[in-house]
This record gives structure tokens, sequence and C-alpha cells, in this order.
């Protein structure tokens, strides 16, 4: 799982979200980049701008990702099986029991409703609090490939540079 990783096909991007949304996006949104603002192994996440005017961050799954991560998690618990075979301390290990852990909470990441109510548990627990920012869920155009969030700009908590820029105490941060 990496989080800068080289984008998708914008076209692609909007094909996804267009079928999930059963609208186009220019129904959808007012101003959607072509551009992406990150992307990441499962998905990529687009700057989009609603009717409304407020700005939101749009993340789409990868096409054929399910795919990929099928082949992927194959390829390991055949690895683990032959490994067993050969080596007793890899059973002893237990690295199927990691396979199958690694498996199941991979599959969750795949369902952004999961993720989506995640968000809304999140923002309900540090509603009191003040440091915490939890952004919005736009619930009605999220589905289990396309989450959308009020868009919170912010810096990378490994970008050090840019949080000392910033006058970020790094010891409080972490």
């Amino acid at each position: 799982l990496q989080d800068s990783v080289k984008p998708f096909k914008t076209e692609q991007a909007i094909a996804t979200l267009e079928k999930e949304l059963n609208q186009s996006v220019g129904e959808l949104f007012k101003n959607f980049s072509d551009i992406p603002i990150a992307s990441a192994s499962i998905s990529q996440v687009h700057k989009a701008e609603l009717y409304s005017g407020e700005l939101v961050a749009v993340k789409i799954q990868r096409p054929d990702i399910i795919n990929q991560i099928n082949v992927d998690m194959e390829i390991l618990k055949d690895l683990v099986h032959l490994f067993e075979g050969q080596f007793v301390f890899f059973k002893k290990l237990q690295f199927q029991q990691m396979v199958d852990e690694f498996e199941r909470v991979i599959r969750k990441e795949l369902d952004f409703t999961i993720e989506a109510s995640h968000f809304k548990r999140f923002k309900e627990d540090f509603k009191e609090t003040q440091r915490v920012k939890i952004p919005r869920v736009i619930g009605k155009i999220s589905t289990k490939k396309v989450l959308v969030t009020e868009l919170i700009n912010g810096i990378k908590v490994s970008n050090i540079e840019k949080l000392n820029e910033w006058n970020i105490n790094l010891k409080d941060l972490a």
C-alpha cells in the first residue's frame, strides 16, 4: 500500500464516478479538476466544486483494483504455503494467519461506505475537540467506489520542512 502512486487516467476516474452515481460529472459538480491532488494504491483524489460552491475531495477507486488484489492475495497465499512446506519455523510464525488478516483488512478498504461510516463516527467522537477536524462526508454522492468529503487543506505529516515553516510544534503533533 503506497500513498504516492502514479495516477490513473482522469477519463477512467470519471467513468467510475459516472457509473457509480448514474450521473454525468457535469451534473454532479460545478467544477472537477482533471489533475488528481493525490494518488495511492487503491484510489486517487480529485478536487471538485459542488453547485453550492463547496469545495470537495472526490476519492475514486482505481479501475480493476479488486482483480489486482485478488491476484496479489493468491500469490501471497501460494508463497506462504510453499514456505510453510519448506521451513518449520514459518508455520510457527503463523504467516497464514497474518495473510488472512491482511486480506480481511484490505477488502474492507475497498468499500468506501465503511470509510464513510468511520468519518462519521470520528466526527461524533471528536465533536468537542477544536484541534481535530474531521471532514464531512457528502453521503448522497458517496458509494462503495466513490467517497466525497468536504475539502480540508493541510500539510502531510511527513512534510517536516513545511510543518516547520508553519511553526507547527512537532512534539505536540506527535
